[in-house]
């Protein structure tokens, strides 16, 4: 797994960025975004083939979400072929919660697939902390699992 670093900083250099970002030779390529609205969202969006919105249970994540689903569908439209696919992560979700039991069912009112919740772990900031992604730093456990859980998801609706 190779691991670039390709920032975008204003809408200026997108065009530029965009062909980099096609030019690279793998079977998936995948584009972490910044949590707010801008040029390298709008990019990103504007050449995925899936875009995965994390949602945390809290309502002003549900109003991003809404607009981030704004640039998704602006996008299916001047594409014409229905892309970008959209899958919705319920992410950091602690189910003890009222608001991490009722974020699924918040989600599936946005109209977009949602797949397996990512619930709050500490591995996962541990994981983040020791420069390692999950896999590699707890291999056999359930935030691993639950990545791995995700990764399925999304490349069973990549396949449809």
């Amino acid at each position: 797994m190779d691991l670039l670093s390709l920032p975008l900083e204003s809408a200026r250099g997108a065009k530029r960025w965009i062909e980099r970002v096609l030019d690279i030779e793998a079977e998936y390529t995948v584009i972490d975004c910044p949590p707010h609205l801008q040029a390298v969202t709008e990019a990103a969006i504007g050449i995925a083939d899936i875009v995965v919105v994390p949602v945390t249970a809290s309502g002003a994540d549900l109003i991003a979400t809404a607009k981030a689903l704004e640039l998704v569908r602006e996008a299916r439209t001047k594409r014409h072929n229905g892309a970008p696919k959209c899958v919705l992560v319920p992410s950091r979700i602690d189910f003890r919660t009222s608001a991490g039991r009722e974020i699924g069912d918040a989600l599936k009112q946005l109209g977009e697939p949602v797949g397996p919740a990512i619930r709050q772990r500490t591995a996962f900031v541990d994981s983040f902390t020791a420069g390692q992604w999950i896999g590699d730093y707890a291999g056999r456990g359930p935030a691993s699992e639950e990545i791995a859980g995700l990764a399925r998801f999304i490349r069973g609706r990549l396949r449809r």
